[in-house]
């Protein structure tokens, strides 16, 4: 790289939080003042277990290359062989700016450096002068879709940090006994208002922060989602906003029967049943990593006064009654990575492949769209109903379709709601290629991989694939759309499409 220009590293560096990774001597905080940085994180071999707050800086050990993102720092300096992260893209997602000494650590990122600038995630800005010596400045160009982590103050308890949510729409979903006792080790789960979601992780963005918090709105939107989808089905999560109170201490808990529903959900929908034995049905200490988890369902259970669960079905029978079970749909994006999920609820279906539903999502250009669509479609399927989103059938598409989740951030307001809709009938329907099944186990139908054609076909120029259409997985999935629409002919639909 010829004529690099120099930088000035008071506004390289200038109002961010800057993490120093396996700082040298000579980059000790003195060293760092005159570059009027916001705060500093520095991460050094032997250091602390836990975060630990200074008058200009917080220390923390540094375990592994991993502890390089578990913070909320915008620029990072990578010092030594911590330059190899530079290999992960989660590096790039998570910090604007990255400082790379010039000699040996260069060398090392420089392979990863390269390969990142031709797939356009960063660009080289220049060099720069620090204390300990020449720098190379990047720019990272990496946007991440995903904004559920955010972190609370270093060297604080979660109590005294949480308490600052005082006002906001929010509810703390577990382990607020040890939080409030001061004992409490972990993220911490909290589920928010989609208008108060945002505020989160603002109230955190003044000092260097560590403690994880894993941040969900109520329906998905903003980034603030679980596996690209709702943490919760969002009617609960409203109802259990709703019920949520404030205690003594300040923070804001949901009423003792939705503790006890949403750790029911918690445990079999979510990541602690990735690891369960598919076709498991009996609960005890032993279903899940740590016994502590079927202890707190049994406490939570009595104290909610709901009979204490003693299998999978029972949990899944009191989220039924209290009308807290997910759509088919939502059980899907649950059910990707947990092969527990998939052998429960996927296992087996009642209807063949060739049954396909299709919504168009309005990116600001509303109906317009419509027929260039219907004409891609009419390539492969057969159209057998299409319609308008309505007044009467839009808020059971929006709550019930692709999870209840409709943001996207190449939106206008960052939300893209369906405005039409297809139901397709595939004459030919293929078996999922290996790749389709290993990347989307809920496909029935090979063909339906043709909405990627039409997404590039009438997508917004310059987005790499607009989702301007959101297709059902399977036939099944498809029926359960085709009833939030309220057409006549379903019943027939069905039987047509039944598994004999």
């Amino acid at each position: 790289m010829r004529d690099v220009p120099d930088l000035d590293p008071s506004i390289v560096l200038k109002d961010k939080l800057v993490c120093v990774a396996l700082p040298p001597a000579a980059l000790a905080p003195p060293a760092l003042d005159v570059l009027h940085a916001r705060d500093l994180l520095y991460l050094e071999k032997g250091g602390p277990a836990q975060a630990h707050r200074l008058e200009s800086h917080v220390r923390l050990g540094y375990p592994s290359q991993q502890s390089i993102v578990e913070n909320n720092c915008n620029a990072v300096l990578l010092h030594g062989l911590s330059a190899l992260a530079l290999m992960k893209t989660k590096v790039l997602v998570r910090f604007e700016t990255i400082l790379v000494p010039a000699g040996i650590p260069y060398a090392l990122a420089r392979p990863a450096i390269f390969r990142h600038a031709r797939r356009g995630r960063l660009r080289v800005r220049g060099q720069t002068e620090l204390a300990s010596g020449r720098y190379w400045v990047i720019e990272t160009l990496v946007k991440s879709l995903d904004n559920r982590r955010q972190y609370g103050p270093a060297g604080t308890q979660p109590l005294d940090f949480l308490q600052r949510l005082a006002g906001l729409d929010y509810a703390i979903l577990r382990w607020v006994d040890s939080i409030e006792a001061g004992t409490h080790e972990g993220d911490i789960d909290i589920v928010v208002s989609a208008a108060d979601a945002p505020k989160v992780a603002e109230l955190f963005r003044d000092r260097v922060a560590t403690w994880p918090l894993d941040i969900y709105s109520e329906d998905g939107s903003g980034g603030f989602f679980f596996a690209q989808a709702p943490y919760l089905k969002p009617s609960m999560a409203r109802q259990l906003l709703q019920s949520a109170v404030t205690r003594a201490s300040g923070l804001r808990v949901p009423s003792d029967q939705f503790r006890f529903l949403s750790f029911a959900y918690h445990l079999l929908l979510h990541i602690k049943s990735r690891r369960v034995p598919p076709g498991t049905n009996i609960l005890g200490p032993g279903t899940f990593r740590s016994p502590k988890y079927y202890e707190e369902l049994l406490r939570l259970a009595r104290v909610a006064g709901a009979e204490e669960p003693r299998t999978f079905d029972d949990l899944e029978q009191a989220l039924r009654r209290a009308d807290c079970w997910p759509s088919f749909d939502l059980l899907g994006f649950y059910a990707e990575k947990n092969p527990f999920l998939k052998h429960r609820y996927f296992g087996r279906t009642q209807y063949r492949p060739g049954l396909m539903t299709v919504f168009v999502r309005d990116f600001g250009g509303g109906l317009s769209p419509v027929p260039a669509i219907r004409d891609h479609l009419r390539e492969k399927f057969e159209i057998w109903a299409e319609g308008s989103v309505t007044e009467a059938n839009r808020q059971r598409i929006e709550n019930g379709v692709r999870g209840g989740n409709w943001s996207d951030p190449t939106a206008p307001n960052g939300t893209a709601k369906p405005v039409y809709w297809f139901v397709c009938i595939d004459p030919k329907p293929a078996p999922p290629s290996a790749r389709t099944r290993r990347k989307r186990a809920r496909f029935d139908n090979e063909n339906t991989n043709f909405k990627h054609t039409i997404r590039l076909a009438v997508g917004a120029r310059g987005v790499k694939e607009q989702r301007i259409v959101h297709s059902s997985d399977n036939s099944t999935e498809a029926l359960e759309h085709i009833g939030f629409l309220d057409i006549t002919g379903m019943e027939a639909l069905a039987a047509r499409f039944r598994v004999d």
